[in-house]
């Protein structure tokens, strides 16, 4: 598993830091066993596995590339590797990985910089080359209209890629479809809602397969407590396919429609949003019930995109916040919640991973996956499946350090091979906030990576 980092500031190839597995005692056959070994210094530790550095280079040669016996995962990044500023918004498909720095929009209150110059409406393109990513091309849309949110949520699958901005016009919201071409990747779609209001944010979480794309407005309206006749909206998504080359809007999933028709508010539908093979389409609601969250599930039949069932964790409790984000792969949804219990004692809630496995057109709760550190925080804030893989991002940890863990499927469950995060991480790094992986390679963002990675 080859692991890629963004920070803010530089851009990081961790390049097989995989955990040696089925090691002995004595990994180098000294006639002294690894611990001892590792704590006289007599061998060095540097990625804090308990396995001698020695050893991880001798089970994989890719381990030290440069070979002059330092970890990849633990030397300082040269400013040779700077490729660019990223903070974090990223996604990959096969060879190709997005990575964009979107604008933020001010604080409440927060009166923005007259000074400062407009936010960059840019996605960088990546291409894998052997074991080496390199800028190949930039996705920009064709019109002009800054602090958009460009690059707010990316989704990719073969030649095609979607790009969020939930803060056009007014924070109604828009995606961008760029298809790639023999010259390059060129924009050719930019998708509105059917009926946009000011604050539905459509484009904040986007997810594409095959020919369909699936676009998320949660609508985030914060209660009022001075109005106790408010009602807040719901959220919704759309499904679009592709018609030629064209894009056509064939599904409008919202609370009192497409999904369950119960009347309700705040569920904040559109959250998160998958995709997966065979046709599925996977819609986050995290405000549903108070709180507890649900996962809307769609089968497309005979053109068609029909409600198969919502999906809860079998422990659901108020302010689970269950869909905060999710993967989907195959026939595999991994959802997170925020705030879980079965934590270790005295944590309160905690975050979560409920993983789903499909039989024929029902999705099953198969297993709950928590956080291995003895002090959890953020667990499930970012997550990513791919094939056996799933990658879960738990950035606050640690004083906002951050770990991410690497996992591997094991029957309905699954072995945690690695928690990991470069060395020389510092408190507000916040490494895992963003992840992404193909299977073989892992794409990670950290938001506050200071200069002396460099």
């Amino acid at each position: 598993m080859r692991i890629l980092f963004w920070a803010a500031l530089a851009f990081i190839v961790f390049v097989g830091v995989s955990v040696v597995e089925a090691q002995g005692a004595d990994c180098n056959n000294n006639g002294q066993d690894d611990a001892t070994d590792i704590s006289s210094g007599l061998s060095s530790d540097c990625n804090s596995n308990g396995i001698p550095d020695e050893c991880d280079s001798a089970a994989d040669p890719l381990a030290d590339c440069n070979l002059n016996g330092i970890l990849d995962s633990c030397e300082p990044i040269s400013t040779s590797a700077l490729l660019g500023g990223f903070s974090g918004v990223l996604a990959m498909s096969g060879d190709t990985l997005l990575v964009c720095d979107p604008f933020e929009p001010p604080e409440p209150g927060e009166v923005p910089d007259p000074a400062e110059p407009p936010a960059v409406r840019l996605v960088e393109v990546y291409q894998r080359q052997a074991n080496v990513w390199v800028l190949s091309d930039t996705l920009t849309p064709l019109d002009e209209e800054p602090e958009d949110g460009f690059g707010a949520s990316l989704a990719i699958h073969g030649d095609v890629a979607v790009v969020g901005a939930p803060l056009s016009d007014s924070t109604r919201g828009a995606a961008y479809v760029f298809v790639r071409t023999e010259t390059g990747w060129m924009q050719a779609a930019k998708l509105t809602a059917q009926l946009p209001s000011a604050t539905d944010e459509y484009g904040t979480s986007v997810a594409v397969h095959g020919s369909d794309i699936i676009i998320g407005a949660p609508q985030l309206v914060p209660e009022d407590p001075n109005n106790p006749d408010q009602v807040l909206p719901a959220g919704y998504a759309e499904i679009w396919s592709q018609t030629g080359t064209g894009w056509e809007r064939v599904t409008h999933i919202h609370v009192g429609g497409a999904a369950p028709a119960e009347p309700a508010g705040g569920e904040e539908t559109g959250s998160s949003v998958a995709m997966a093979e065979g046709g599925w389409a996977f819609v986050g609601a995290p405000g549903f019930a108070s709180g507890s969250g649900r996962v809307h599930a769609f089968l497309e039949l005979g053109g068609m995109w029909m409600l198969q069932g919502s999906l809860a964790a079998s422990d659901s409790i108020q302010n689970l916040g269950f869909g905060q984000t999710m993967s989907a792969n195959g026939s595999t949804l991994v959802v997170s919640a925020r705030n879980s219990l079965g934590g270790p004692p005295g944590s309160g809630p905690v975050g979560a991973i409920y993983t789903f496995d499909r039989t024929g057109s029902s999705w099953d709760q198969v297993t709950k996956t928590m956080s291995p550190h003895p002090d959890p925080n953020g667990y499930g804030d970012s997550v990513s499946i791919c094939e056996d893989q799933l990658i879960v991002g738990e950035p606050n940890v640690d004083s906002s350090r951050g770990l991410v863990h690497l996992y591997r499927r094991a029957g309905t469950g699954w072995d945690l091979r690695e928690s990991t995060r470069p060395a020389g991480t510092l408190d507000g790094d916040r490494y895992g906030g963003l992840v992404s992986t193909n299977g073989d390679w892992i794409g990670v963002a950290a938001i506050g990576l200071p200069a002396v990675f460099m």
